[in-house]
């Protein structure tokens, strides 16, 4: 985080297939986070930091499809820590 400021923080389980990656919060059981692993983009494992980089799921309208509206992909970063 940025000096000052502070991030929003849980404990997660994180789950890796060779389908996807998912984040579960660990004291409600509710997923977080469920990217295919056609989105993830980076991945960085640095000490006791990982770093996940994915795609937003783009949701298209009619006027997408018409080529009236661009839309740029939008990417979401994760970042975990673990004392592990």
């Amino acid at each position: 985080a940025p000096e000052g400021e502070n991030q929003p923080s849980t404990d997660v389980d994180l789950f890796v297939s060779t389908e996807k990656i998912m984040v579960l919060n660990t004291d409600l059981q509710e997923i977080m986070m469920d990217h295919s692993l056609r989105t993830i983009s980076y991945i960085a494992d640095i000490g006791d930091i990982l770093v996940i980089m994915a795609r937003r799921r783009l949701i298209t309208s009619p006027d997408d499809m018409l080529g009236r509206r661009r839309r740029q992909a939008k990417i979401l970063c994760h970042v975990f820590e673990s004392d592990e």
